[in-house]
């Protein structure tokens, strides 16, 4: 590039500087305050937003600690008090006349088919030749829901569950159910169905604030 061209390039540039300069005025004093305040406000109002972030995350995370805790509490006062109601069933002394029946049943050796189930260990028996009154029905429903299952018995029945427990509870309303469906359409068997089925309505309502108290305990 010669001389005289450069200088032309440099004068051509300076031109354009100071018309940029011209298009785009300077800012003023003023204006150059107030920008820096809204810049100033912008980040203080940040800085708040921030804090006020940082204090409702805490504030959540303080709220689900103390639900937490409360519920731990609830779910302790629960499994303590179905613990003091599972005890004061399971001290519930059985009487002497179960306690014999059970032992005559471990004596006969005869331990298979439905007729030998827990039910059959503590004496229940229903139906109109050979079935025991509603009353002594009860009791021994309440002593098969106490007692522990002999190993004796057969092994589908060793999963009952332990005594006065949910599992316990739902293996003998479902093996009254069984027994009342199995026979229901055989020719005089109605007593025996209609006991079958009527024991177990008293016997899910006898227990129902019990296993209310389970399922909450989560027991």
């Amino acid at each position: 590039m010669k001389p005289d061209q450069f200088f032309n390039f440099l004068f051509l540039l300076l031109i354009l500087w100071l018309l940029w300069r011209w298009v785009s005025p300077s800012e003023t004093p003023e204006q150059q305050a107030e920008r820096l305040q809204r810049e100033a406000l912008s980040r203080t109002e940040a800085a708040d937003a921030e804090r006020k972030r940082h204090e409702a995350e805490a504030e959540t995370r303080r709220i689900a600690e103390a639900v937490r805790a409360r519920m731990q509490a609830e779910m302790e006062k629960a499994r303590l008090l179905t613990e003091l109601e599972r005890t004061r069933i399971l001290s519930t002394p059985i009487d002497v006349e179960i306690l014999r029946d059970m032992r005559d049943f471990l004596k006969s050796g005869q331990f298979f088919g439905e007729e030998h189930s827990p039910l059959a260990y503590v004496g229940y028996r229903v139906g109109k030749t050979n079935g025991l009154p509603v009353w002594d029905r009860h009791r021994r429903l309440k002593a098969c829901f106490q007692v522990d299952i002999p190993k004796e018995l057969a092994d589908k029945y060793q999963s009952w569950g332990k005594p006065v427990s949910r599992r316990r509870f739902d293996a003998i309303s479902q093996h009254l159910s069984m027994l009342a469906d199995m026979r229901r359409n055989r020719r005089n068997y109605e007593v025996a169905v209609a006991d079958w089925e009527a024991d177990q309505g008293w016997f899910k309502e006898e227990y129902t604030d019990l296993i209310h108290m389970f399922k909450n305990a989560k027991f």
